[in-house]
């Protein structure tokens, strides 16, 4: 699973070229490979790319997602309610199926610069515990872009976070599914709070075990990684770092 930030600027050249590289590196098959988008895949935004954006100009959200939409849709499953393709439910093999949340429209619609927070929308929980029921999942995953960390301010010099009303409605949310996940899997982490020395590994959530899905080293000095997850068709999980 590719869990957001296909590409650093959402120019459809950029999204194109991640494309071709997923087509002749063998991934593109919908069966092997979960795809959802990041922030960076949606917004021109980053200070680091503030004069292209001026020159390039802000794309409306709406046609932005529509071209991701078209490049990757079939990467998502089936979408839950309503026109967009995210929240939506992929089936998986023996009986597990992956529910993708959308943490992204609400928080970044008037803020390109620093889009870094994940929102949950709170009108979309309802439609994702209906679609729930009507399948009936036997094990569940569950997946979204951003980091789920109340503790952290939500603005733009610390980066990611979730605001504290839009965490309890996380809370409630992943209480109310049924099945209980057996993990949430996120893209990535910007940064955490000093009582989080490692977050990918004790994070707990609503009683759910949350992984990023993968870290690329930095300030806190971590290794290069990603997260495999082996799902057991008894309904066991068992996930762990595997080094680059």
């Amino acid at each position: 699973m590719i869990a957001g930030d296909l590409v650093d600027f959402s120019d459809p050249k950029h999204l194109q070229d991640m494309r071709e590289v997923l087509q002749t590196s063998g991934w593109w098959d919908p069966e092997r490979l979960t795809i959802l988008p990041g922030n960076h895949d949606l917004y021109r935004h980053s200070y680091a790319n503030l004069l292209r954006c001026i020159a390039g100009g802000f794309p409306s959200l709406r046609s932005t997602s529509a071209f991701f939409d078209e490049l990757f849709g079939e990467f998502m499953g089936s979408p839950i309610g309503g026109g967009a393709k995210l929240p939506s439910l992929k089936a998986l093999t023996g009986d597990w199926h992956l529910l993708l949340l959308d943490t992204l429209v609400k928080t970044h619609r008037l803020n390109y610069l620093g889009s870094w927070r994940g929102w949950l929308d709170p009108s979309l929980s309802a439609p994702t515990l209906a679609a729930l029921n009507d399948v009936e999942p036997k094990h569940l995953v569950v997946a979204a872009h951003h980091f789920p960390l109340p503790e952290s301010a939500p603005n733009i010099l610390t980066g990611t976070s979730f605001f504290e009303d839009s965490y309890r409605e996380l809370l409630e949310l992943l209480g109310g599914l049924q099945p209980t996940p057996k993990t949430y899997l996120c893209g990535h982490i910007h940064n955490w709070e000093p009582g989080y020395p490692d977050a990918f590994d004790t994070e707990v959530v609503a009683g759910v075990p949350v992984y990023c899905q993968g870290r690329t080293g930095g300030l806190d000095g971590a290794e290069a990684s990603w997260t495999l997850h082996q799902l057991s068709s008894e309904g066991a999980i068992e996930s762990h770092l595997v080094k680059l």
